[in-house]
């Protein structure tokens, strides 16, 4: 009896010694990956909020010109993605409802950069 514990434990130790490398990485990639998902979401969430706080400054800075240009110079430099974004929307075709929203915000957007067409 004790040697078939024996023969147990030290099957167990062999196993591990020649697959903890293995266990290892699949520690750290089953660590890492929500990890950085989570770091992306989190970035995502705090440029719209900054993008939010320089929209909400600029509608509020209408009295001063030279500030109001700044800020709109800033909007638009930083935040030019939106609209690539808005026509990937429109080329996934996925619903009437965001199809309709992201046009009318492509609208204003070109019509922000004085782009007509």
């Amino acid at each position: 009896m004790s040697n078939e514990k024996t023969d147990f434990t030290s099957q167990i130790m062999i196993w591990a010694s020649k697959n903890i490398k293995y266990v290892v990485i699949g520690a750290v990639v089953g660590i890492t990956i929500p990890l950085s998902w989570n770091y992306y979401q989190y970035n995502i969430e705090r440029n719209n909020l900054v993008a939010s706080d320089l929209y909400s400054e600029l509608s509020s800075l209408v009295n001063t010109n030279d500030d109001y240009f700044e800020m709109e110079n800033a909007i638009l430099s930083n935040y030019e993605k939106a609209k690539l974004h808005l026509e990937e929307i429109l080329s996934i075709n996925t619903n009437k409802t965001y199809n309709s929203l992201a046009i009318i915000k492509i609208s204003k957007i070109s019509v922000q950069q004085e782009k007509y067409d």
